[in-house]
């Protein structure tokens, strides 16, 4: 009796193991220096990055126009169509080859970034722009930081502009 209710368990181990699969990188390995992972066309195959670098991104700039009243429109140019953002009191651009990026909080794989300050604020209040390519958009976060608490972020996505 035992052994009529083993054998189907067997077979279904059997069969279930035997439709199992291994990862590329695994059979490979093991199959010998001809097929090793690093001749495979899977091993040549990266997952999709949307960050990634690419052939087809966009060229990328800040504008700015002066206002009568001395505030400034703050533009972003993606290749040649330019967009409105904000119109702003100051704006400085930040070096993404600094510690700037770091310091306030900006990705590293941010394009773009800038310290604004809004009209009528008539002290340095901690707002922040940058953008970002992800897919094919881009995407502007707008951010603040608390002066003297560079640890008290708070970024939102602002625009995101297809391209």
């Amino acid at each position: 009796m035992m052994k009529n209710l083993l054998l189907p368990i067997y077979l279904t181990v059997a069969l279930l193991t035997s439709c199992a699969v291994v990862p590329p990188a695994q059979s490979n390995a093991n199959a010998g220096a001809s097929n090793s992972p690093s001749n495979s066309p899977q091993a040549k195959q990266k997952p999709f990055d949307h960050f990634a670098e690419r052939d087809d991104l966009p060229d990328l700039k800040w504008q700015t126009s002066k206002n009568s009243d001395g505030s400034l429109n703050l533009y972003i140019k993606v290749n040649n169509a330019t967009h409105f953002l904000k119109r702003v009191e100051s704006f400085d651009k930040l070096n993404p080859s600094s510690d700037e990026y770091n310091l306030y909080g900006v990705p590293r794989k941010a394009t773009l970034a800038c310290d604004y300050r809004k009209v009528g604020s008539h002290q340095e209040d901690g707002n922040k722009l940058y953008a970002i390519i992800y897919a094919h958009t881009v995407q502007i976060y707008d951010g603040w930081i608390a002066p003297g608490e560079m640890d008290n972020r708070d970024w939102k996505l602002f625009r995101s502009i297809p391209f």
